[in-house]
């Protein structure tokens, strides 16, 4: 074989120190490509970073969400608890015991106005307008008995026990409604 006379040059001839570099890498072309390679790692480091800020943002939303489905839901069941213990004491009042004899004299029939009182904070839009407006009438003919400037209830006692009657009926219908959907809220609430 015959002897061949190549020098191999380590390849740290190449790498540029103490201002030896190759004649062929001009200051311009080397600070580009120092620049694009900074360039590069910094658009991979960025990018990493708003993928990781999109996941736990995503992350937050979903916490958010759950939060809000919950509250939404135990308000539903504190506006149920109260709207079926006012029910129930409603339903409680025997129609001849609406109306007392002192009626007329300033006297409101308790406990029955305080009932009434109560379930005024019940109603929101799934309550039927009628329902609203019999409470709405019972509430003004109860004002009516306190303040002896108001017209006289002899024309009204009639519709004051119709209304009160149409309110009972009203709580009775939806009572085992109302009780179905707490037990199935307070089980999605265990659940969650």
């Amino acid at each position: 074989m015959p002897a061949t006379n190549s020098r191999v040059l380590p390849a740290a001839t190449f790498i540029p120190r103490a201002g030896i570099r190759p004649a062929m890498v001009s200051d311009e072309v080397l600070a580009s490509a120092i620049f694009g390679a900074g360039l590069i790692a910094a658009t991979l480091v960025l990018a990493w970073f708003t993928w990781t800020l999109a996941k736990a943002t995503r992350q937050l939303a979903a916490i958010e969400a759950d939060r809000e489905t919950a509250e939404k839901r135990r308000r539903r069941i504190a506006l149920l608890d109260q709207r079926i213990s006012v029910a129930v004491k409603l339903l409680a009042v025997r129609s001849s015991e609406v109306l007392p004899p002192s009626l007329g004299k300033g006297n409101l029939p308790r406990p029955e106005a305080d009932y009434v009182g109560e379930l005024v904070t019940t109603l929101d839009e799934e309550v039927p307008a009628s329902v609203t407006s019999d409470v709405e009438h019972l509430l003004h003919a109860f004002d009516q008995i306190v303040d002896p400037k108001r017209p006289s209830l002899e024309l009204t006692v009639d519709l004051i026990l119709a209304a009160y009657l149409r309110v009972q009926e009203w709580a009775g219908k939806n009572l085992y409604d109302w009780r179905a959907e707490v037990l199935g809220l307070r089980t999605e609430e265990g659940a969650a």
